[in-house]
Order: C-alpha cells, then sequence, then structure tokens
C-alpha cells in the first residue's frame, strides 16, 4: 500500500548524509570528475523520496553532476554534459565535435563501466546484444554521442541505460533499473512521520492524475500487535491446507515458527505471509489468493543470480498449461468456474546472451460488463487467474487466482483475539 512521510529537513539531511558514502564510492569506481569523498557543502540541491520505507531520493553536486539512490544502491548519474538529456535547443551547437571512438568501442566501454561497478553481464542482461543509438548528424556536423541500452527478459524493457561521449572517450550518464541490485537501504538516525490520512507529499499537489490516485487510496490499517497475531493464527491453517493440496515441499502443519515475516499494511484486502522456505502466500478478502514459490521468474524482486534461472525448455506450451490446469483442480476450482477452460494468453521471457529461461506465464481473464456507482455499466476483470510453469524442472512457481466469486466476509478482529487467548 503506497503511503507517505513526512519529509522534514532533519529527515532529508539524516537520509543525505546516510546515502553519500555510497554516491562518493560509485563515483570513484566509474573514475567521475568529482571531488571524494564527497561532502554536504558539495550538494547543490536534494529530493528525499517521500515514500514510507523508501531511502534516497536525487541529489545534485555544485558541479552539475545528478545521482539517483533507490532501493539500497546508487542506481544512476548524469554529467551536466548529457546530450541524450538536453532541453536546451540553443545548446545544441556545442555538443558538435569528432568521432574517435567505432560502436564496437563505445559497447565495450559500457560494459567495462558495469565491471567497475562489480557488476557481471549476466547480471544486468549485458551479456546479450544492445541496442545503439548512433551519434546523430545535423547537417555537416555530427554529435559524437552513442546511447547503449540493453533490456531486460521478462518485459523487453530498457534496464541498462549508458551515454559515451565518443570524441572524449568518457561516460556522461548511466541508468540501472534491475530488481536484482536492490539491497536493505542504509541506517537513518532520523525516524519520518508518516503523513495524516488525506495528505500528500507537495511535489504532488497540481498533478491531476496523481492528486486522484493518491485521494483514492485508503490509509494502511493500523493493527495492533494482537491483531497481527490473531490474523497470523486464522490464516496459518487456510495456507497449511493449500500447501498440502500442492503438495509443498515446506514442513506441515505451517506453523507460527515457520513464519518469517507478516505484512498487513494491505489489510483488510490483503495479508502476505512469508516462511522461512521462502514461500509466500497472499490472504485476500477471505482467501488464500496467491502463492509464490522460491525462484519465480515473474516477480518483482528475483531470488539468487539470473544464472539460476537459465535451463532447457522441457515442456511444450500445450503441456504446461494442463499442468495449470491441473494444479488449479488439486486447489478444488473448477476451471470452468475461473474460465479456465479457454486459452490462455501465453507469455515467454525474452532470450538475453546465449541462455534460455525456460518459464511460461499463463493468463485467464474474464470480462463482463458491471454496474459502477458514478460510472454507470463498464466493462471490468471479474475473474483472473495467472500461473508460472517452470518449464525445465517441470513444476509450477507461483498461482494467482482473483474471482470475486471466492470473496469471503471477514473475520472479527475483536472476535479473532478472544479465539487466539
Amino acid at each position: 500500500m503506497l503511503s507517505f512521510v513526512q519529509v522534514t529537513a532533519a529527515y532529508s539531511n539524516a537520509v543525505l548524509v546516510a546515502i553519500l558514502p555510497q554516491v562518493s564510492d560509485f563515483s570513484q569506481q566509474l573514475d567521475l570528475p568529482v571531488h571524494t569523498p564527497i561532502t554536504l557543502e558539495q550538494v547543490a540541491r536534494f529530493h528525499c523520496d517521500p515514500r514510507k520505507g523508501q531511502i534516497g531520493g536525487w541529489l545534485k553536486l555544485t558541479n552539475g553532476f545528478e545521482f539517483w539512490y533507490f532501493q539500497g544502491h546508487v542506481n544512476g548519474f548524469a554529467s551536466p554534459q548529457c546530450w541524450y538529456r538536453l532541453q536546451e535547443p540553443e545548446a545544441v551547437p556545442s555538443f558538435f565535435g569528432q568521432l574517435k571512438m567505432s560502436k564496437k568501442e563505445a559497447v565495450q566501454m559500457a560494459r567495462d563501466s558495469l565491471r567497475k561497478l562489480g557488476y557481471s553481464e549476466t547480471m544486468l542482461f549485458a551479456d546479450g546484444k544492445p541496442k545503439v543509438t548512433l551519434p546523430p548528424r545535423i547537417g555537416t556536423n555530427i554529435v559524437p554521442r552513442y546511447r547503449i541500452e540493453w533490456i531486460e527478459p521478462e518485459n523487453g524493457n530498457t534496464c541498462v541505460d549508458i551515454e559515451i561521449d565518443g570524441e572524449r572517450k568518457e561516460l556522461r550518464s548511466l541508468k540501472l533499473i534491475n530488481p536484482s541490485l536492490w539491497r536493505d537501504p542504509p541506517h537513518v538516525s532520523v525516524q519520518p512521520e508518516p503523513l495524516p490520512p488525506g495528505q500528500m507529499p507537495d511535489f504532488i499537489r497540481g498533478i491531476p492524475m496523481m492528486e486522484n490516485y493518491c485521494q483514492q487510496l485508503r490509509a494502511p490499517a493500523s493493527l495492533t500487535a494482537e491483531q497481527r497475531w490473531a490474523l497470523l493464527l486464522t490464516t496459518l491453517p487456510e495456507i497449511s491446507e493449500y500447501a498440502q493440496k500442492l503438495e509443498l515441499a515446506i514442513p506441515l502443519p505451517v506453523s507460527t515458527n515457520h513464519v518469517a515475516s507478516l505484512d498487513t499494511d494491505g489489510y483488510p484486502d490483503e495479508i502476505v505471509v512469508k516462511l522461512t522456505s521462502g514461500h509466500r502466500f497472499s490472504w485476500v478478502r477471505g482467501y488464500v489468493a496467491q502463492f509464490t514459490a522460491p525462484y519465480a521468474f515473474f516477480v518483482q524482486k528475483r531470488d539468487g543470480r539470473i544464472e539460476d534461472y537459465w535451463g532447457t525448455w522441457r515442456m511444450s506450451e500445450k503441456e504446461a498449461i494442463r499442468l495449470a490446469r491441473d494444479t488449479v483442480k488439486k486447489l478444488g476450482y473448477s476451471l470452468e468456474a475461473l474460465h479456465m477452460d479457454r486459452k490462455p494468453k501465453v507469455k515467454k521471457p525474452i532470450k538475453i546472451g546465449a541462455h534460455d529461461i525456460p518459464r511460461y506465464r499463463l493468463n485467464w481473464e474474464f470480462v463482463e460488463e458491471v454496474e459502477v456507482e458514478g460510472e454507470g455499466i463498464v466493462p471490468a476483470i471479474t475473474s483472473a487467474t495467472e500461473i508460472e510453469v517452470d518449464a525445465d524442472k517441470k513444476v509450477v512457481r507461483s498461482i494467482s487466482i482473483y474471482d470475486r466469486s471466492l470473496f469471503r466476509p471477514l473475520p472479527r478482529l475483536d472476535l479473532l483475539i478472544r479465539d487466539a487467548e
């Protein structure tokens, strides 16, 4: 559940102090023309991330260099002389020059930069062929800048974006978008206060789409320790039954000793239980709606290394669909009721480099005309099932089932606490 904190001067300064050492290390590793260690006096501006649980933000140094810090790591920088971020047309002539690097040399420099940061090519999918934007020509002049991009295998989005100065043979910008790089955030000496319900950060004000989105969000449920405990005790038997039906390799029945974490921020719509085995279960509107095993590929943050997902295609699409349907039937669901008797949408990872990631993501959706207050009759998804099949190990890695017919009334917390005592 998205929520925000009050970004006071004290909190913003504490976050900046916490991330500057990593920004300094990043600059040294890439040999950037920045005096290190970077001090507070070198920071011209800093915009602290206002989202709860997100330690980071954007900072600009007095020499014009910009850095982005997100999810426990520096995920990008830009120098003042970036062609692909240029917004002042009158500055175009200042970028004219001579091209002194080949395309091959530029790609090699980009890969070398990633290695300087301690990242392997496979980790960032840079072992495959990059998309290269060649230096543009404007009349008789040339702008000697290469743009090197690598895509990720799930959706084909850019995960590495680098600008190379082909005249001075220098790195001008680098952006990394890869959940595999996420790390635990640094310790911050000041704990922020949450924004009161209904309030939003200043940067959102005046942006209609964002304002409307924030106004629709409910404040996260603030449950007591007793309520959290009671909810956990209520869901564990259902999780145990679910795991038993799927014959998962986890101890049964699932007890509190097997629980690594419990997230109730989404209650009453959702609570998330993660086990010490790495299995994750979401209890949504009164039933276990989602299950994710370790090393599922189609998730926000993957386990281990990307090499752990490599394998061989040992199942056809038809066989994967049959496995998915058989698994859902083990849970006691009707294929017809979930509209899984129809042909699903099938997605496979894009092949990057020389290795296959043999996974299928199968989607069954059903759209109906429903009446929405204030909007009238509109089309809406009333049933959706998504299943990931590991075609190398021939197992199901994740299941998500959303169907309005499965919604159940939520238990009263006061009664749950009484029963748990």
